[in-house]
């Protein structure tokens, strides 16, 4: 049997490797989870998530929009200034496996 090169594009080891870098972590995945529904303030990702500190939260959401995930918006008010979030096309993409995740989870939960 012929080794696969991890350089191909088919390759699953990269593509494993790819996905694990745009949502790995604690807290990636349970923020794409709360924007699946729609576009959310920080203050209401925040208090989804009461356990993840305001530097985790900020340094994550930056990632995520960094790698394409979620579209930063602010909005023009007056002071103060409000910043929403939203999946992007590649974010929504991952909405089935993050069910599949999530249910996979519930069912060998074990807390």
């Amino acid at each position: 049997m012929a080794r696969i090169s991890r350089k191909q594009n088919d390759c699953p080891y990269m593509a494993a490797t790819t996905t694990l870098k745009k949502i790995g972590g604690r807290w990636k995945v349970l923020i794409i989870w709360e924007l699946l529904d729609g576009a959310k303030r920080y203050s209401e990702l925040r208090r989804a998530m009461p356990e993840i500190t305001e530097k985790m939260l900020g340094q994550q959401l930056a990632e995520l929009e960094e790698d394409g995930l979620l579209v930063r918006q602010e909005l023009v008010h007056k002071p103060p200034k409000v910043v929403q979030y939203e999946l992007s096309e590649m974010g929504l993409s991952a909405r089935a496996m993050i069910h599949e995740m999530v249910a996979w989870g519930r069912q060998f939960n074990e807390v």
